[in-house]
């Protein structure tokens, strides 16, 4: 990075407490009283963490409910722990995970770009989005586990991504030091290891989660096929993190082995049956993006699309961009089309950010004698982060029943039709509110089960 044109640390660190501050009062404010009223998945999920926080249960996937993943329901169950079983325990649980995806999703996109002299700027103005984001600020008021998938996914990519990068750095360094006959460095392997573990959490977060090695695998293709130099020792660093995922997803695969039925109820409910949904579905979420969104009032404006008319021009300048431009020196701001809440999958963020006019890389410094010292190669990172983000946002496409989603809008089919039956228990009110899940779903859409 040219150091005459890299951020000063003061003005990144006062402009991330800004967009952190900004974060954390419309995360924070009103906390719990807003939104108003409980919905019947929040009161599931809060008995459900509320036994976690008393010991009753230390589940590795919870089969009631259609099927729910736990990482959020420990979380809340140690808030619960501390502030004791309700309302407001479940709901920070959930506005701090948001918070922390803000913060995870700024770490992300400079991990991302790296190297460039604007890449903190673009991180800032991606946690911005975010930070301001509707349906990313709806999620993280309400308690719901799908506000976890994109802290994880956020966190697995910025370790990931830094710790490819200092194994690289690290590589070349040892190229060097071989040439001089000097000793080696530490690299990148315990950001590996951390990647692993993130990325097997990812696992325990929600049900679109599972869409996540889609982009993440295609990224990792690309990087060993542009690093043919150096493929062996990225074979070795992908077996770190791959191994350490597979470490940590393993109790879960495990359960689902031995429950088989459980890993595809939700799915089958939801996934399209015949070409003609899939398309339907396909439609829809392509309409989700600018014409028309979720009519559940519960989590939207009823019809709200996800972007704006101005973030969706930046949306599809920056898919041109990334997808078009060759020269990696040149490839703009196009970070901002991945957000950690797409990944995810269903519930990935809405940023978008403004496409600054392209400018030609920064002049190099003036060339000092110095040791021989061997050629060094180009970095192939930008062309893995420009796969995952071209194909991290067609994941949201993946099609869904849109016939079922019509009905459970329309109210034709009542919650009970879907939603498998849970004792019910007095704990700070959720259990009242429970009792209303039976109710026929007027205005649920397929949004609004299985949270």
């Amino acid at each position: 990075m040219d150091t005459h044109t890299r951020t000063p640390r003061w003005a990144f660190a006062v402009a991330l407490a800004l967009v952190l501050l900004v974060a954390a009062g419309l995360r924070l404010y009103r906390l719990p009283e807003l939104p108003v009223g409980l919905h019947f998945d929040e009161a599931a999920n809060g008995i459900l963490a509320g036994e976690i926080a008393r010991g009753v249960e230390t589940p590795i996937f919870i089969p009631s409910y259609t099927g729910k993943e736990v990482l959020f329901f420990y979380w809340a169950g140690l808030w619960m722990k501390l502030l004791g079983v309700g309302p407001l325990a479940l709901r920070l649980s959930a506005a701090l995970a948001g918070l922390a995806t803000v913060a995870a999703t700024v770490w992300a996109v400079r991990e991302l770009l790296h190297g460039r002299p604007d890449a903190d700027w673009v991180a800032l103005l991606t946690g911005a989005f975010l930070a301001t984001s509707f349906w990313h600020l709806i999620l993280s008021r309400y308690g719901f586990r799908a506000i976890t998938q994109p802290l994880m996914q956020a966190l697995t990519v910025g370790a990931l991504w830094r710790g490819l990068r200092l194994s690289e750095e690290r590589g070349k360094k040892q190229e060097n030091e071989e040439w001089r006959g000097e000793s080696g460095t530490r690299g990148g392997l315990g950001w590996l290891l951390l990647a692993g573990i993130f990325c097997g959490l990812t696992a325990y977060t929600y049900l679109a989660a599972r869409a996540f090695p889609l982009p993440l695998g295609a990224a990792l293709v690309a990087l060993l096929v542009a690093d043919r130099g150096r493929r062996r020792a990225r074979l070795a660093q992908l077996a770190i993190f791959v191994a350490a995922a597979a470490l940590v997803l393993a109790p879960l695969a495990a359960y689902w082995l031995t429950h088989p039925g459980s890993f595809m109820t939700r799915t089958e409910q939801v996934a399209a049956a015949t070409w003609a949904d899939a398309w339907e579905g396909i439609l829809a979420c392509l309409n989700m993006f600018f014409l028309r969104g979720d009519p559940y009032i519960r989590f939207n404006l009823p019809h709200r699309p996800l972007l704006d008319p101005i973030t969706a021009a930046l949306f599809l300048l920056g898919i041109a961009a990334a997808a078009k431009i060759q020269n990696p020196n040149l490839r703009p701001h196009a970070s901002i089309l991945h957000s950690p809440f797409s990944i995810l999958s269903s519930l990935l963020s809405p940023p978008s950010s403004p496409l600054s006019p392209l400018s030609p890389p920064p002049s190099p410094p003036p060339l000092v004698p110095l040791s021989p010292c061997p050629p060094v190669s180009p970095s192939p990172l930008p062309t893995a982060t420009r796969t995952f983000l071209l194909l991290a946002r067609p994941t949201l496409l993946l099609p869904l029943d849109a016939c079922r989603a019509q009905q459970l809008a329309a109210g034709q089919l009542r919650v009970r039709q879907l939603v498998a039956q849970q004792p019910q228990h007095g704990l700070g009110g959720l259990g009242a509110v429970h009792q209303d899940h039976d109710s026929v779903a007027s205005g649920v859409g397929a949004e609004g089960v299985g949270r």
